[in-house]
């Protein structure tokens, strides 16, 4: 039985999730996942990083929450995907 998408807006760690926008089942933190894969993939920079955001931002609804600069898109990211980190000694 395949997996399926849960609109609950907790994850299974307990961690509450935002929708990237509403009525969407992809949450802020895979589309910030994907977003940090894609520019590591093709080596993008700063700047291109930043300028893919804004033109994604484009297509999006108005009251979506794609960061809108490179600088808040690092600090968030960092911030919420440390918990997940873990560290072997």
């Amino acid at each position: 039985m395949p997996l399926q998408p849960s609109h609950d807006p907790e994850d299974i760690h307990g961690i509450a999730s935002d929708l990237f926008y509403p009525g969407v089942s992809v949450t802020l933190e895979a589309s910030m996942l994907l977003l940090a894969v894609f520019t590591c993939r093709y080596n993008f920079i700063g700047d291109a990083t930043e300028h893919l955001q804004k033109n994604i931002a484009l297509a999006l609804p108005h009251e979506h929450k794609l960061y809108s600069s490179l600088n808040e898109f690092k600090l968030s990211f960092f911030l919420f995907f440390k918990k997940y980190i873990i560290f072997f000694t």
